[in-house]
């Protein structure tokens, strides 16, 4: 006993493993109620570990049982019993059902609770020391034949989408393990083939519902299981960077697009090329905080639709429509955002590509928030598009957030707290993301209208760390410009100038939302402490940036702002002609919440003035 405690280091899977072997080989036997001892205990041979406890053990089974467990362990950790019979040699297939007996027995596997026809190895141990033994050709053999029994079963019984990846993964091995023992045939490669088909099918359903890490690791494997310079390997690998973008795997992203380039150039396919460069545009974006000249962009994106109507590439046309939307809204044109958003609808629809779909209506949700559109038009309509989203939780996440600002605009906190809450919810079940980092530009500003600016901070500082371990730069100027303003409101200058000077290092020459952004707040801070000049001329400069968009919040709040700087500077009169033109603006949008601070500042200057 001693001994056996000291070698199993507090494992019970060693003990029952141990004892069950003395049993088999008989150095204990039973004797009435007892286990007694046949041989003394230095003469026991005890394996130093659970491995090689489990592998003597094997070595010890009799051929008929390994040719039960071999099979098995390469099923795994659960297995039916109909697919080992169908694995096995055609002469042992009768006695598979009494070699699980007895292989139950010796505490290898046991029987699945309620499951007849179903057997789980004792503990992933043994299933592994079992796969180990097997030779590598072996392995690819079997591999491949449990996918030729799995999927008429699964087809039969309608479980096809629901084990595609499982098989996927068994196809993928069999092709590993053929490249391990010489060169890939035709035969090897049709396997990889049907591995990646199987792979990306799952990835792309992951990405679909929000799991960009799931997507990510089996889009790459997908990519991976083909040859080098296949057109369809370098499909797959932009696919897999788009999936390490949204994760935040930047470095990762990168690769897979040089690659990918490398691929286009090697076959010399310009549908590819534009395939990568659409991309690249995007982790651009998220890397360095600026589209660059969007001119530019958009005509070189402009010059690559025709590739794709010509090849009939309805991902690649959609992802074009994709990036032209970014770069408008980017640029606060909203209405062209819109309708690039619509045609993006529109295209993925109808090739079935429902993510892309439900985040192109997100976007055009989001010029909803932003635009024009009065709050209970946008209202009604990001409610009827987000029932028609699908299963994207990320999608629907991204509506509930938009949602939630708009109905604070309308003074409804505690519906709008409710929904921005249950997208944190969606967006932390689905684990981290760029886009669950961008998540408080919503939630902050439903706590600044609900006048909290202590917990629009809390939204913002949470977003903003994380936004920073991934050294995210598009997002990450607006948020820290927007944490500069709620530090203001709180009296937390010092503070509220190292966020706006982050925003300024990062806000591309483009981004007019963000170029607004920190210079309103700076030029609070200037006037603050006593640079007045300087804080009118840079809060001019926002109010000019802002009105030569469709962001019409942004223009009411830069009116609204420069009208702060003259309250502090004292310039009184100067106030009242900009929170006028504000709250015209908030009133157009429908905005009543806004509407109302304004007016009451109105009402205060006015109050101010009589008695000056």
């Amino acid at each position: 006993r001693n001994r056996i405690v000291v070698a199993a280091e507090g494992n019970p899977l060693y003990v029952e493993q141990i004892t069950s072997m003395l049993v088999e080989t008989g150095a204990l036997r039973r004797e009435g109620s007892d286990w007694v001892a046949t041989i003394s205990s230095d003469d026991l041979e005890i394996p130093p570990t659970i491995q090689a406890l489990v592998a003597a053990r094997l070595d010890a089974l009799r051929s008929e049982e390994r040719q039960v467990i071999d099979p098995a362990s390469v099923i795994g950790l659960g297995f039916p019993v109909e697919a080992v019979v169908d694995l096995v040699p055609k002469e042992a297939a009768a006695g598979v059902p009494a070699y699980l007996l007895s292989l139950a027995a010796k505490q290898f596997v046991r029987p699945g609770v309620g499951e007849d026809e179903f057997y789980r190895f004792g503990h992933s141990v043994i299933k592994d020391a079992t796969y180990r033994s097997l030779l590598k050709r072996t392995r690819a053999d079997l591999h491949e034949r449990f996918v030729g029994w799995a999927e008429p079963v699964n087809k039969e019984r309608g479980r096809e989408l629901e084990f595609e990846e499982i098989l996927g993964y068994h196809l993928e091995q069999a092709y590993r393990y053929r490249g391990q023992l010489g060169p890939i045939d035709d035969a090897g490669r049709d396997i990889g083939r049907r591995a990646s088909e199987k792979l990306a099918a799952a990835g792309r359903r992951a990405f679909g519902r929000g799991d960009s890490p799931a997507a990510a690791n089996l889009l790459r494997r997908a990519a991976m299981a083909l040859p080098d310079l296949a057109l369809i390997r370098g499909e797959l690998l932009t696919e897999h960077a788009e999936a390490e973008i949204e994760r935040g795997g930047f470095a990762a992203a990168a690769g897979a697009l040089d690659e990918a380039r490398l691929i286009a150039e090697g076959i010399a396919d310009a549908r590819l090329g534009a395939r990568e460069a659409l991309v690249r545009h995007q982790l651009g974006l998220v890397t360095s905080g600026s589209i660059g000249n969007a001119g530019e962009v958009a005509a070189g994106v402009r010059q690559m639709i025709p590739i794709f109507e010509t090849a009939a590439d309805a991902a690649g046309l959609a992802r074009s429509w994709r990036l032209l939307w970014v770069i408008h809204g980017t640029t606060g044109a909203l209405e062209e955002a819109a309708d690039a958003a619509s045609r993006v609808v529109e295209i993925a629809s109808r090739s079935g590509d429902l993510r892309l779909a439900a985040r192109a209506a997100v976007a055009y949700a989001q010029a909803a928030l932003e635009s024009p559109m009065p709050v209970l038009e946008a209202i009604e309509r990001c409610e009827r598009l987000m029932y028609a989203v699908g299963p994207d939780r990320i999608a629907e996440a991204r509506f509930l957030a938009i949602l939630g600002v708009l109905y604070a605009m309308r003074g409804l906190f505690d519906d709008a707290r409710a929904m921005y809450g249950r997208s944190h919810e969606i967006m932390a079940d689905l684990g981290p993301s760029v886009t669950a980092a961008g998540a408080s530009l919503e939630s902050s500003r439903v706590e600044m209208l609900a006048h909290d600016p202590e917990a629009a901070a809390r939204e913002l500082r949470r977003d903003l760390e994380m936004l920073e371990a991934v050294d995210e730069r598009y997002y990450r100027s607006s948020v820290a410009g927007l944490l500069g303003h709620t530090l203001y409101a709180l009296g937390r200058y010092e503070e509220a100038e190292r966020h706006v000077e982050v925003a300024e290092g990062l806000a591309g020459a483009d981004d007019v939302f963000s170029q607004v952004i920190w210079r309103t707040a700076r030029a609070k801070l200037l006037a603050h402490r006593g640079d007045g000049e300087k804080g009118v001329l840079l809060a001019r400069e926002a109010v000019a940036m802002a009105s030569s968009g469709s962001y019409i919040e942004q223009h009411a709040e830069a009116l609204a702002d420069l009208a702060e700087v003259f309250r502090v500077i004292g310039r009184q009169d100067e106030q009242e002609p900009l929170l006028r033109e504000a709250l015209a603006l908030f009133e157009r949008k429908g905005d009543v919440v806004s509407a109302g601070l304004v007016r009451a500042r109105l009402e205060k200057l006015s109050t101010q003035l009589l008695r000056s």
